[in-house]
């Protein structure tokens, strides 16, 4: 007897969309346990819909002023259309990066719900996010490995629903290192402008994108990244002072720098740490420099990567140094050091894919171990945000029951 797959999937489909009305929380981790479906993919962007309809956000958050922009933007009429997506009306002013405020003035058109607005950004988001996880299960079908699997899950685990608190950085991370990678195995232009792209995303990515230009013209010189890495451990300080006093000698990205180093902003993201112990704090430092440290293991066991992982291996020493040298400044620092932990994530997805090659033992352990504890912060600061709502079964419950109490609030 001939089995109709096609059948089967349509009918797998139809049942994971209807435990997602009935229970949206275990359609997600049904969904997990399926993600090579493009159905589970689905849903799991629709639960990050879902976070984003109902997510609870404090007057500290970045997602306080957007939703008070949004609000603005509302009451502008069509004819603003240029001015709004300037920045003109916003609290930074003119800025290259549009595409947030091109997205709130198209939701502003149809309704001036702050939930609506948040459920679309949520939704780009997660589909975005989909995009590079269907890209890296492409390379773990050719070659299952354990590190594939560790990998896939590090990233879905570092990139959590509540990185909608900074949409703009999240999403322009996604575009970043999605377009990186498929330049680095494709070559084609388009993949080069997506790259570049990510600055109307977020006006930081100025300086990732500039970076990946340097390392472009410079090329594989790892022997000089190694010295800049060794360089940032002695002077990240002293960069911190130079580039508060005196920019990079860049308009553009001198304003970006400013951007991070101004006082209202540091006092925001200083106030926001306080509230939290020093294992939120600093997790995400641990897991950069566990991820340096393995890249090089790497490296020194496996004398001859394939060509994508040369090309990946050598940016990301480059990418780290930056990093490090940042430490000076922990906004710059804590958001990029993000960008390389997901591309370092890529990196391992790869080479496990391209090249036989078994994975150390000791390797395995600690990559769980940080993975581990990845989950259990990100999870706890999601909590923070998570409205009880997206716990209870039925989607319209969630959707037409008003509730202000958070999953954190509900454990303690």
């Amino acid at each position: 007897m001939r089995v109709n797959y096609n059948s089967i999937e349509k009918q797998n489909t139809a049942w994971a969309y209807i435990l997602f009305f009935i229970w949206p929380l275990l359609a997600l981790i049904v969904s997990f346990k399926n993600l090579g479906y493009k159905y589970s993919r689905v849903i799991i962007i629709l639960f990050f819909g879902l976070f984003g309809y109902t997510f609870i956000f404090n007057e500290m958050s970045d997602s306080y002023r957007h939703a008070e922009s949004f609000k603005l933007t509302a009451t502008k009429p069509f004819g603003d259309f240029f001015n709004i997506v300037s920045g003109l009306y916003s609290e930074e002013g003119t800025k290259p990066d549009f595409v947030m405020d091109l997205i709130s003035f198209i939701v502003t058109r149809f309704t001036d719900n702050t939930k609506i607005y948040f459920m679309v950004l949520s939704l780009i988001l997660g589909w975005m996010l989909m995009v590079n996880i269907k890209l890296l299960l492409s390379l773990y079908e050719k070659n299952k490995t354990a590190a594939g699997i560790i990998f896939i899950a590090f990233l879905i685990i570092i990139m959590p629903p509540s990185r909608i608190l900074s949409f703009r950085h999240y999403l322009g991370l996604l575009v970043f290192v999605y377009s990186l990678y498929k330049y680095f195995t494709e070559k084609k232009l388009i993949y080069l402008l997506l790259l570049t792209f990510s600055i109307f995303i977020h006006f930081g990515f100025l300086m990732l994108v500039g970076l990946f230009y340097i390392y472009k013209l410079c090329g594989r010189q790892n022997r000089v990244y190694y010295i800049l890495i060794i360089l940032s451990f002695i002077f990240y300080e002293q960069s911190a002072t130079l580039l508060k006093s005196y920019g990079v000698g860049l308009g553009g990205l001198d304003k970006t720098v400013r951007g991070y180093t101004h006082e209202k902003y540091l006092e925001r993201v200083a106030g926001y740490q306080n509230n939290r112990n020093i294992i939120i704090n600093s997790y995400a430092r641990w897991t950069t420099l566990f991820m340096i440290l393995s890249l090089i293991y790497h490296k020194l066991r496996i004398k001859n990567f394939d060509k994508v992982s040369e090309y990946l291996y050598s940016f990301l020493l480059l990418f780290f140094a930056f990093v490090n040298f940042m430490q000076g400044l922990e906004a710059i620092a804590n958001r990029f050091s993000v960008v390389f932990q997901v591309l370092s994530c890529v990196f391992y997805v790869h080479l496990y894919s391209q090249n036989n090659v078994k994975i150390p033992t000791v390797f395995r352990q600690v990559s769980l171990i940080f993975l581990l504890l990845n989950a259990v912060v990100l999870i706890r600061v999601t909590f923070e945000y998570t409205n009880m709502l997206v716990l209870v079964p039925f989607v319209p419950v969630s959707l037409l029951v008003d509730s202000d109490s958070t999953i954190l609030n509900l454990i303690k």
